[in-house]
């Protein structure tokens, strides 16, 4: 658990989880959520015992994007400085050493659209609704990790008129990777989590980096750059250790099967 304002955290069996906590506001968005969100990824970056990061809000809400009111308090000049801590939050997951997978259930809006497109992957609920209403306010938001998931055109569609998907349209889109029953998400995401933990920090760094880099290189540089990386791995001897692990019980588990059938 943790002390934090806005957000509450828990570390356990390699997953960190980071959960929005400003329910009374829907865990809207304001500049000190930002803030508290960026500097415990900051902390986990370092951390060995964080391999995987869920971000999630509630079962019955993710966030309902960037706090408004907050906006239409502040005078412009202090209020433009301080929307620095959005971008530092979102620069943090869009190149963070780690996989990160968003939790996302009911609402998902505005900012907490651009959370969880700035993941790497989403598990979303049945009860989902994601989608980008800055149009409707005059403003607008993160266009890139959005068309990078589902494309420019149908982007473009969620970017120029601030409608919003549910659960079906956008696991046909690409924006879920996955789809829960409502009141599971957080579970559903946490046992993924814990999958991929469980291959192990240096692993999930390495694909992390590998996933990171590739997409932005033509083929060619690609395709060398996937290969040293291949090439640095099988010289490490922690993997030919985790090799050898692996053909092992893979081998105990031909072993039992065929023991069965006899």
């Amino acid at each position: 658990m943790s002390d934090w304002n806005y957000v509450r955290t828990e570390v356990a069996d390699g997953v960190g989880t980071l959960h929005m906590d400003r329910h009374d506001k829907r865990n809207a968005l304001s500049t000190d959520v930002c803030a508290e969100m960026a500097e415990v990824l900051k902390a986990w970056r370092e951390d060995a015992q964080v391999v995987v990061v869920v971000i999630a809000g509630t079962e019955e809400f993710f966030s309902a994007g960037m706090d408004l009111q907050q906006f239409l308090d502040h005078e412009p000049q202090r209020y433009y400085h301080e929307m620095g801590r959005y971008h530092i939050l979102y620069r943090t997951l869009a190149d963070y050493p780690k996989p990160t997978i968003a939790a996302v259930a009911g609402p998902a809006f505005a900012g907490g659209c651009d959370v969880l497109t700035h993941c790497d992957f989403r598990v979303v609920a049945q009860n989902v609704k994601i989608g980008m209403p800055q149009p409707k306010y005059g403003i607008h938001s993160h266009f890139s990790p959005l068309w990078r998931l589902v494309g420019v055109n149908r982007a473009k569609l969620m970017f120029f008129t601030g409608d919003h998907v549910d659960a079906d349209e956008a696991w046909r889109i690409g924006l879920a990777d996955k789809v829960v029953e409502t009141g599971t998400v957080i579970a559903e995401a946490t046992a993924l989590a814990r999958r991929m933990a469980v291959l192990g920090l240096e692993t999930q760094l390495r694909l992390k980096e590998v996933a990171l880099r590739a997409p932005n290189m033509d083929p060619l540089s690609a395709c060398d750059y996937e290969t040293a990386a291949y090439r640095d791995v099988c010289a490490d001897v922690n993997a030919r250790q985790r090799v050898q692990e692996g053909l092992g019980e893979l081998r105990a588990n031909r072993s039992r099967a065929l023991s069965g059938k006899l």
